[in-house]
């Protein structure tokens, strides 16, 4: 399994859709559902010897451009479709931030798919499997999860002080639509 297909898509989405220098109150907002999944069949596949053991998350990514450098926040909302208390349009909300930065971050910022990885194999490992011979599935979430835009308001640093390490508040005002988001775009790069 490679990593950095997942990290590349996730990249080469938020490049395309929200460029740099994009107006401050717009976010990109994408949700990921991670999936490992053992179906319970022995080696060769044909017989089923044990239970179905699963470990799925649902990572919820903010992507901010104004300007040269790109903000990653992220937050772990645990197994899809458990209450989503964090969800745009909920108020404020705090998120974790991975990546403040103009190319780095590609990595800091997808920090989080290596961090998945290593929790499942340990959820596996508890459960007496091999974690990593389990191919995952990451998808956009069947629960609001594709990239969408939103008008944001008030994204502060929870420490003023702490510029790479803190969470920030942000509040979600609203969706911008397809047809809209061309007029928040800089004309030109």
């Amino acid at each position: 399994m490679d990593f950095n297909n997942y990290q590349w898509f996730i990249t080469q989405t938020v490049e395309a859709m929200l460029p740099r220098f994009t107006d401050k109150n717009i976010v990109l907002t994408m949700k990921i559902d991670a999936d490992w999944t053992d179906y319970g069949f022995d080696e060769e596949g044909n017989t089923r010897v044990r239970d179905t053991t699963r470990f799925r998350r649902d990572i919820f990514l903010v992507f901010h451009r104004p300007h040269n450098y790109t903000k990653v926040l992220f937050s772990d909302l645990g197994p899809p479709g458990d209450q989503k208390p964090m969800m745009p349009g909920k108020g404020i909300i705090t998120m974790k931030q991975l990546s403040d930065h103009d190319s780095c971050w590609r990595e800091d910022g997808m920090r989080w798919i290596f961090e998945t990885f290593v929790k499942a194999w340990d959820f596996f490992d508890d459960h007496g499997l091999e974690g990593r011979k389990i191919d995952p599935m990451f998808h956009y979430s069947i629960f609001s999860g594709k990239p969408q835009y939103w008008f944001i308001e008030n994204l502060e640093r929870v420490d003023a002080e702490n510029r790479y390490g803190s969470d920030y508040r942000l509040e979600f005002i609203r969706r911008v639509s397809m047809k809209e988001i061309s007029t928040f775009m800089q004309k030109s790069i």
